[in-house]
């Protein structure tokens, strides 16, 4: 049994051309003559209208990165501030003066829980790492909200799917 390849251009109504390769042949049988169908070429259109809901869930797909960014901005600058203190960096130099003035408030809520220790010129403040701990969690719970309700909105847009399958028949001819 003999299986036969064929590759023809086809073209469709927008004028282009198409390469369309049958999946089988026609079969040499020498002793019945068989009737094989082969798929001449296959298209599928999806077409998808979107719908409030659909832009909808883009805009909270956006707002939910830009909060990630934001936290990734706190925590680095917290991380900052916690490595100079831990290197007793130099307070009058304009770099780490900017990094204690835009991070002061951030760790304000949380100085006092736990006193600052002071070993050689450096000190380690543990209300910076309380900081970053809880602006993760909070940070990760808001964004895991907006997620949950980013996934809630059903899409309602309108969408078609056409399919079009195009066959012939070939005969099996005898040796």
């Amino acid at each position: 049994m003999a299986l036969g390849r064929r590759t023809e251009k086809v073209e469709d109504e927008r004028g282009r051309h198409a390469t369309a390769v049958p999946e089988r042949g026609y079969v040499h049988e020498p002793t019945t003559h068989a009737a094989r169908n082969e798929v001449d070429a296959e298209e599928q259109v999806t077409t998808a209208t979107p719908s409030a809901s659909s832009l909808a869930r883009g805009w909270i797909g956006v707002f939910a990165a830009w909060i990630g960014i934001s936290l990734a901005v706190v925590e680095v600058i917290l991380g900052f501030r916690l490595g100079f203190l831990l290197a007793g960096a130099n307070p009058s130099n304009g770099f780490v003066d900017f990094i204690y003035d835009i991070s002061d408030p951030l760790t304000e809520p949380f100085q006092g829980i736990v006193s600052n220790r002071g070993v050689d010129g450096s000190t380690f403040e543990p209300a910076s790492i309380i900081a970053m701990l809880v602006y993760l969690v909070a940070g990760a719970l808001l964004i895991a909200l907006i997620l949950a309700m980013r996934s809630g909105l059903a899409p309602h847009g309108d969408r078609v799917v056409s399919s079009r399958t195009r066959h012939r028949e070939r005969v099996a001819h005898e040796d």
